[in-house]
C-alpha cells in the first residue's frame, strides 16, 4: 500500500474502525501461530478484563509496531529501521516531523484485502510457504481455526499446540473442536 516513507498523518485516513483493526491483529497472530512455533512476527494479547488488548509485529530486524486498544481509544506506534525518516539513518540523530517513523509497516493492518497481503507477503516471504489468500481469509472473518485449516497451512504443526495458542490470542475454541484430530 505504501511504497514511500509515511507518517501518521498519511496513515490515519486509511485506518479501519478499532474493532476491525483489533480483529485483523488477532487474525495475523493466529496465522503466525499456525505457520510456526518458533519465530512469530505478529502477536495479540487480550487484557484480563477483555476491555483492552495489544496487537504487535516485530520482525527481529528493527521493524515493529504496537497497537494498543483500550476503552478511551487506540494508540499506535511503528518503527521502520530503514525508513528515510528514521533517526538512526542520519548523524546527528534527530526525529522527523510527524514522529511516527515507519507507519508504512501498518499496511498489513489497513490493507483493503488483508488476506491477500498476509498470503502474498507474510506467509510466502517470512514463512516461505506458498499460500493463497482464500486459504487464510477465514482468520480475517473471525472464524476459528480447525484441524483441517491448520493441516492445510502447515502439516507439521500440531493441532493441540494451535488450540493453546488460539486461546491465548483470544479465539474461542469449543471443547469438541479442541479435541478433534486432523
Amino acid at each position: 500500500m505504501f511504497h514511500v516513507a509515511v507518517n501518521i498523518h498519511d496513515v490515519l485516513p486509511h485506518l479501519p474502525e478499532p474493532g476491525v483493526l483489533r480483529a485483523r491483529g488477532r487474525a495475523m497472530a493466529m496465522l503466525d501461530a499456525i505457520f510456526t512455533e518458533d519465530f512469530r512476527l505478529h502477536f495479540h494479547e487480550e487484557g484480563p478484563r477483555g476491555g483492552h488488548a495489544m496487537a504487535s509485529m516485530d520482525n527481529g530486524s528493527g521493524d515493529l509496531y504496537r497497537v494498543v486498544f483500550d476503552t478511551p481509544g487506540v494508540f499506535l506506534y511503528a518503527f521502520d529501521h530503514e525508513s528515510p525518516v528514521s533517526p538512526w539513518r542520519t548523524s546527528p540523530r534527530a526525529h522527523w516531523p510527524g514522529l511516527l517513523d515507519g507507519a508504512e509497516l501498518l499496511a498489513d493492518l489497513i490493507a483493503p484485502d488483508p488476506a491477500a497481503v498476509y498470503a502474498e507477503h507474510i506467509a510466502q516471504e517470512y514463512f516461505e510457504r506458498p499460500t493463497r489468500p482464500e486459504e487464510v481469509a477465514w482468520a480475517f472473518t473471525g472464524e476459528p481455526p480447525t484441524p483441517q485449516r491448520v493441516a492445510a497451512l502447515n502439516p507439521e504443526r500440531a493441532w493441540r499446540d494451535v488450540v493453546g495458542d488460539a486461546r491465548d490470542i483470544g479465539y474461542s475454541i469449543s471443547w469438541s473442536a479442541a479435541n478433534e484430530t486432523a
